[in-house]
């Protein structure tokens, strides 16, 4: 017995799982000590990151996917997997660097003077390579990104990309620039100018106790100058808009900086202080104008994150350590560009090599596996049984089900399983109504797919279990453990880390982005109309669509933003039509926005859409509408019904949404390894992971966490040894 390996059961085949998953199997002593096996909803892996492909070919999204340039530990997974894989010479997507290309652009929409205006920013570029190194740049590099940006604010944004384009690789000189070595530390030039700056920051931090002790007269006199100054910048501000954003973005960066230093931010504990307060409230704290609540460089962290309650835009709210220290992370970290965009679906870049390579470590998957109930011992210490729901048996000979397909060279996961190779429990009802199977959504728990009712023991099914199903689920699937006296913690947790449902859509189009008279770099533009807030358009993944001769399309974009519903979605005996009229209701949103009737920040609308962007792709008998001749329709429908071939989801489902860090939360959320059971970790954006926000990162983080917890073992974290990342 001492010689058997620790069955490990892993509920939930999400970012978090797989990486805990990836860094238990990173030796051969780790493939030694656990057989793993992962139980997964449906036919895919990637949670709330997974895409798959249609019967054509082309790539649909559970939403807009973009890597951040400060995901150090997401591409240092990503880097070792494909390393690992050692594609062979050929594959169209065979390194990293043809998977992920660097994006300096950006913009953001600002209503100002009763019309929309674009701020243009170009990211400073740097050598910096992400995953690589410690968290810091050098000061070298520090230097080179401060001149682009000077350069941008005095001549214009043209300039600083420019300089980027020219003294970084991109496009296929990126594909074929040389890696440096997979993680290390951070140089000792980074290091002295980081511990330079913290000292600044901290004396400066030291001289304001001292102030407030002993001269609280300093206190008022700051506060009467900013009073008198600020009328007379407002009446600057409203010369132009280029002045407008000026002003006000210096007094967001003074209400920042001070509150930095008042507060004590970087002292031990300080984010963790101010996460109590909302960010704004925070900011008001410390002088912030109220005009300046509503401005780009304010609403940046809340739209980045879904930071919307209930997903009501007029519901704003993050705690104020979390927001502060995700903008640190993002305008001082990022490595090599301000993101990344990927070539092909997320699945396809990101899950695929990740299923190959823990296949080929021995990782089990049971696909069609949908966990329904976790039950607590009668001692109450551990988990003693998983009730489950198999969807669905691989038919007679098939020793298991396998759930790729290839697609332009690339392995893929498809929109929809395939059915050939499993058995069907509901072939007499679908036999009776031969729509049936369309209909169905065996990643939904509000499916009625009939499936068998099975039961996984402890002891004989599993040693150690690992949670990394979303938090939204925990009030599905965790009644015993919040009704447990013995363990309260998850009864504070799931009523007070919520989460937000968010909605998305895509549309193919016959003209490319200049022709609909968008004039300026590919962007990823955000803060636009309320729901369909952010754009980004990925034309870069059409080579990888397999679509019928004389139907390619010229351009492909991708909407998103955070839909209103519940903070808590409803169980299915309590409404099973909740993810049908939510997907219904992303349809009218979706076409609302092509339409020109998107709404602003507090709910007016008639704001603008799709054609405030793309000017050309404007109907001449129907304005601000979209022409719908514009979208791809293979079966060639009029007008509106032509929407009926593009693709839209409302991602409202528990193990769809995305987590919030609202005010005083964040203390609530569980450690990977200290769940109050003895055979139980966590893992998700969900837990205590450092970061909170609903990033990419935040989830790979806690990954590395739980395995951790789980190996006692201190596998890296980049990053992790500065005190205020």
């Amino acid at each position: 017995m001492e010689d058997r390996k620790t069955r490990l059961a892993v509920l939930g085949g999400g970012p978090a799982s797989l990486t805990a998953v990836y860094w238990l199997t990173s030796d051969e002593e780790l493939r030694d000590r656990y057989d793993i096996t992962v139980y997964q909803m449906g036919w895919r892996l990637g949670g709330k990151g997974a895409s798959g492909r249609d019967a054509n070919g082309r790539i649909e999204e559970h939403g807009l996917h973009l890597l951040f340039g400060f995901y150090e530990n997401f591409f240092y997974m990503v880097r070792q997997a494909f390393a690992d894989l050692d594609r062979p010479e050929g594959h169209p997507l065979r390194t990293w660097r043809q998977a992920f290309h660097p994006h300096d652009f950006a913009c953001e929409e600002s209503f100002i003077f009763g019309e929309w205006h674009p701020w243009l920013i170009a990211f400073p570029g740097n050598s910096g390579v992400p995953g690589s190194g410690g968290a810091l740049l050098t000061p070298r590099q520090y230097l080179a990104m401060a001149v682009q940006f000077l350069a941008g604010q005095a001549i214009g944004w043209r300039l600083s990309y420019w300089l980027t384009q020219k003294l970084y690789p991109r496009g296929e000189a990126w594909e074929s620039a040389e890696d440096p070595p997979l993680g290390g530390e951070d140089s000792k030039s980074a290091q002295w100018l980081f511990r330079m700056s913290q000292r600044l920051l901290l004396a400066a931090t030291h001289t304001a106790r001292w102030l407030r002790k002993y001269a609280p007269w300093t206190g008022w006199l700051y506060k009467t100058f900013r009073r008198i100054f600020w009328p007379i910048a407002k009446r600057l501000a409203s010369k132009s808009v280029r002045m407008h954003r000026l002003w006000f973005d210096i007094d967001n960066g003074v209400a920042l900086l001070t509150g930095i230093i008042v507060d004590e931010v970087l002292l031990p504990g300080g984010f963790e202080k101010i996460d109590e307060l909302d960010y704004r409230k925070w900011l008001c704290k410390h002088g912030i104008h109220k005009e300046t609540l509503s401005t780009n460089l304010v609403r940046t962290i809340y739209d980045a994150a879904f930071s919307y309650e209930d997903g009501d835009p007029a519901k704003q709210r993050i705690a104020a350590g979390t927001a502060v220290r995700a903008l640190l992370r993002a305008a001082w970290t990022y490595k090599g560009a301000g993101y990344y965009r990927m070539h092909a679906g997320m699945g396809d870049i990101v899950f695929t090599p990740l299923y190959q390579i823990l296949r080929k470590r021995g990782v089990k998957f049971e696909f069609f596996h949908k966990v329904e109930a976790l039950h607590v011992s009668e001692d109450g210490e551990s988990i003693d049984r998983i009730s489950v729901n198999r969807q669905a048996l691989v038919q007679a000979g098939v020793d298991e089900y396998y759930p790729l397909v290839t697609i332009k060279g690339v392995e893929c996961w498809p929109s929809k399983p395939d059915y050939p190779q499993i058995e069907d429990p509901n072939r007499e009802r679908r036999e009776k109504d031969p729509r049936a199977i369309e209909r169905v959504n065996l990643e939904s728990y509000y499916d009625d797919w009939i499936g068998e009712q099975v039961e996984l023991r402890a002891g004989e099914h599993y040693d150690e279990v690992i949670f990394g199903i979303p938090v939204a689920a925990v009030n599905f699937l965790c009644r015993d453990l919040i009704e447990n006296p013995r363990t309260p913690a998850w009864r504070d947790m799931a009523e007070n880390v919520v989460s937000v449902q968010t909605v998305s859509f895509q549309t193919w189009m016959k003209k490319d982005l200049e022709s609909l008279g968008w004039t300026y770099p590919e962007p990823l533009l955000s803060l636009f109309v309320e729901p369909l807030n952010t754009w980004a358009d990925m034309s870069q993944v059409i080579p990888f669509e397999n679509w019928p001769p004389g139907l390619e399309p010229r351009d492909v974009s991708y909407f998103t933003g955070a839909q209103p519903g519940p903070k808590h979605p409803p169980l299915p005996t309590e409404d099973p039509e909740f993810q049908t009229r939510m997907t219904t209701l992303a349809k009218k949103e979706a076409i609302d926005f092509l339409l020109g009737r998107g709404t602003d920040t507090v709910g007016k609308a008639g704001m603008g859409g799709i054609t405030n962007l793309m000017p050309r792709a404007v109907s001449p008998f129907d304005p601000p509408s979209i022409d719908w001749n514009l979208l791809i329709d293979p079966r060639n429908r009029r007008g509106e019904a032509r929407f009926d071939s593009q693709y839209w989801r409302s991602n409202c489902g528990p193990s769809e949404r995305c987590t919030l860090a609202l005010p005083g939360t964040n203390r609530l959320r569980m450690k990977a390894g200290e769940t109050g059971y003895d055979n139980l970790y966590v893992t998700g954006d969900w837990t205590d992971n450092n970061l909170y926000c609903a990033f990419m990162e935040a989830t790979i983080q806690s990954g590395i966490l739980t395995a951790r917890a789980v190996a006692g073992r201190e596998f890296p974290i980049i990053g992790e040894d500065l005190n205020f990342l």
